[in-house]
């Protein structure tokens, strides 16, 4: 084709227009100023949307995105020292990726109008070591991250911060971290990815709004002197932590999460419970003692709770307050080994105890000795690795431990310790530690007894009682059994003059009492 005058014009236009299109622009100001003015970029123009734009200019200086929206294509922000403010009511809106190494504060001023980074492709990186600070001040609403198409997903990159106070609803995959150091950050409107740390600390809160958070196993949602609050959020796998004073807290679905630390659910909150849970925390249900219910539910077919830690019920009044409820079939629920369920309060479902049940709890509820309810339906089971700790500070109704209601199979070990100076039951008295609604079956393998005094137990058709019996002095540890480490536990008793080192009766700890508790041994145990 012969290209004529006008064919060269024509082309030479297409051809400048692509070129401009696709500049790279510098910034070029080192006393700072405003994105929007030409003469701070190298080529002399504002950038579009689709260009690459650059701040490596080495100086301290601040860029102002104010007076009209600022656009980018791939953004690249080399300089520490260097900061960008987005004020009120405006846009940073990037169609690439960002790397950052600065500082930018998204709503500079905390004023109502809200700010934003509005990032327009199907898929951004943001990286760099540097930090967004979102700035909103009485809403979250006032700062904050934003898709153009709400399918958008946004790589956070290991290195990079996101802080302050505001809101992130873009879907964001999470390898940096997330802070609300000391203000509020709202997870909300697309689901997350977290494969590092989102974070609330120094009394900040991070929220999880109606939600999906999936962890892989390195993912922490961490509560450090900060909370995590789950207003109807679903956390899947990775780990909660509550420490410092911070706790998760909330209406939430976890399943395969692994809690260290502390987490409350308040009241009319429900914590939901989906396949296996590793509690090597504590779990305050109703921790302040409300007279609505705060529960947790069983929703799966089957849950089984695993972990060392605890599971605290705080009812005050009625039981339901503080609950443990089954929402999915009426099928068997596992407190695993080494966890326990303490405190008092309403066991709502059919539980197979593998670690340990103790009514009570001196810290959270303030009173050691109180009672855990079955409702008339359930079963509570007593595997062979579990045990029932009672604690007896005395007679009367409200003195000593009780479980009561529903069914009862007994198993495993029963674990008696007087507290508070209470030296037993008088000959004829009894008190009754377990009470059904539909009956009592098997007997316990071993019944531990702590603080001196000895029981009988007994087992009736709908309860388990406690009698006067007679105290085997040579059972040094306690443990209901004379074995050789009950000598070792002698020896530990004659070394810190123990009451049990008194083998002879004559209210003294002498060497006189070894050739007793060798007697003792020998005569054996009632």
């Amino acid at each position: 084709m012969q290209l004529t005058g006008k064919n060269v014009i024509v082309l030479g236009f297409l051809l400048s227009t692509a070129s401009a299109a696709q500049a790279q622009l510098e910034w070029n100001s080192l006393v700072g100023g405003q994105w929007s003015t030409p003469g701070n970029w190298n080529p002399v123009g504002i950038p579009t949307i689709s260009d690459p734009v650059t701040v490596s200019l080495p100086g301290t200086y601040a860029i102002q995105v104010q007076g009209s929206v600022a656009s980018s294509g791939n953004l690249t922000i080399t300089n520490p020292d260097a900061s960008v403010a987005i004020h009120p009511g405006l846009d940073l809106r990037i169609d690439g990726d960002f790397i950052n190494d600065a500082n930018v504060v998204v709503n500079i001023d905390s004023q109502p109008s809200a700010s934003s980074i509005v990032f327009e492709s199907p898929a951004s990186s943001l990286t760099g070591g540097g930090t967004i600070v979102l700035n909103a001040a009485a809403t979250t609403s006032g700062a904050l991250l934003l898709p153009s198409v709400q399918t958008n997903i946004l790589n956070h990159g290991p290195g990079h911060t996101i802080a302050g106070t505001g809101q992130i609803r873009i879907f964001v995959i999470n390898n940096g971290l997330i802070d609300a150091a000391g203000g509020r950050i709202a997870l909300s409107f697309n689901d997350k990815t977290n494969n590092n740390v989102m974070s609330a600390t120094s009394g900040g809160v991070l929220e999880i709004n109606n939600i999906t958070i999936a962890q892989s196993p390195s993912g922490v949602l961490r509560g450090n002197a900060g909370n995590i609050e789950s207003n109807g959020g679903t956390i899947v796998g990775g780990t909660i932590e509550g420490f410092g004073g911070g706790v998760f807290t909330g209406s939430a679905t976890i399943d395969g999460v692994t809690l260290l630390g502390d987490a409350h659910v308040l009241a009319t909150q429900t914590l939901n419970v989906e396949n296996t849970f590793i509690n090597n925390g504590t779990v305050s249900i109703n921790p302040n003692g409300d007279s609505f219910a705060a529960s947790m539910n069983m929703a799966s077919t089957s849950n089984t709770i695993d972990g060392n830690g605890e599971i605290v019920l705080n009812a005050v009044g009625l039981s339901f307050r503080a609950q443990m409820i089954v929402s999915g079939a009426s099928t068997n629920r596992t407190n695993g080994t080494n966890h326990t369920i303490s405190g008092n309060g309403l066991l709502n479902i059919d539980l197979t105890n593998q670690g340990i049940i103790s009514p009570g709890h001196p810290d959270v509820t303030g009173d050691e000795t109180q009672t855990i309810f079955v409702s008339s339906n359930r079963t509570l089971a007593n595997a062979a690795s579990g045990s029932v700790h009672i604690q007896i500070a005395g007679t009367a109704p409200g003195e000593y431990d009780l479980i009561d209601g529903g069914a009862f199979n007994a198993g495993g070990t029963l674990r008696i310790e007087n507290i508070d100076g209470f030296g037993g039951l008088a000959d004829g008295q009894f008190i009754d530690i377990i009470t059904t609604d539909t009956g009592v079956t098997g007997t316990f393998a071993n019944v531990q007894l702590i603080g001196g005094a000895a029981y009988n137990v007994l087992y009736l058709p709908d309860r388990v009682r406690l009698e006067m019996g007679t105290v085997c002095v040579a059972d040094v540890n306690n443990d209901g059994m004379l074995t050789p480490a009950d000598f070792t536990a002698w020896i530990n008793a004659f070394n810190n003059n123990l009451p049990e080192c008194d083998q002879n009766g004559d209210n003294a700890c002498t060497p006189a009492d070894f050739t007793a508790w060798i007697a003792n041994y020998n005569a054996g145990c009632p």
